[in-house]
């Protein structure tokens, strides 16, 4: 014998009697709206400003912390100390050229592209903040270290990150003396 569940239902309900197949049941009550349809507006807001917030949160993390300014005087005095305790070679001379380059070009205003040896005494000897009598003792330094950093390694001398040193030190007390100036006299 083969099950057949059609052939099950339909006994089942022919054994149901005539009355209780014509009566009707109540009816259902209409069915209530979904939370998602009562709320889909406002689901859909609250998703885009959880959102929202979550990116905020993920940038505020993510972005870059600002950091302390260290003044050119400082970050200059720093490079030349470390360089100081370095042996003197041709890159020695030439990173402690480029640092005090670097410090008279952002101090006294030179423009920023790189400039020749030559071109930045000329700029030295022209600038009237800086002094007839430091700028020519920073020519000189400038003239020294490309000697230096061309010479051959027997002939490279001491104390160059030194001498840097003291023209830094020059250098900022004329920036004390030009800022004394420009202050007016009290009454």
């Amino acid at each position: 014998m083969k099950f057949d569940l059609r052939h099950l239902l339909l006994q089942a309900a022919a054994a149901v009697p005539a009355e209780e197949k014509m009566a009707l049941r109540p009816p259902h009550p209409e069915i209530p709206p979904t939370f998602w349809e009562q709320y889909h507006s406002w689901i859909l807001l609250g998703s885009f400003v959880g959102l929202g917030i979550i990116l905020l949160l993920i940038w505020l993390i993510r972005r870059p912390k600002p950091v302390a300014e260290v003044p050119i005087e400082v970050r200059t005095r720093n490079e030349l100390e470390a360089l100081r305790a370095q042996p003197e070679t041709g890159a020695t001379i030439s990173a402690i050229s480029r640092s005090l380059r670097n410090y008279f070009t952002i101090v006294f205003d030179f423009p920023v592209e790189e400039l020749t040896t030559a071109e930045l005494n000329r700029l030295l000897t022209a600038s009237q903040s800086i002094g007839p009598k430091l700028s020519t003792q920073v020519v000189d330094f400038f003239k020294c270290c490309d000697q230096l950093k061309f010479a051959p390694a027997s002939e490279v001398s001491s104390g160059t990150a030194q001498r840097a040193l003291e023209l830094l030190e020059l250098a900022e007390r004329r920036r004390a003396e030009l800022r004394a100036a420009a202050q007016p006299p009290a009454a």
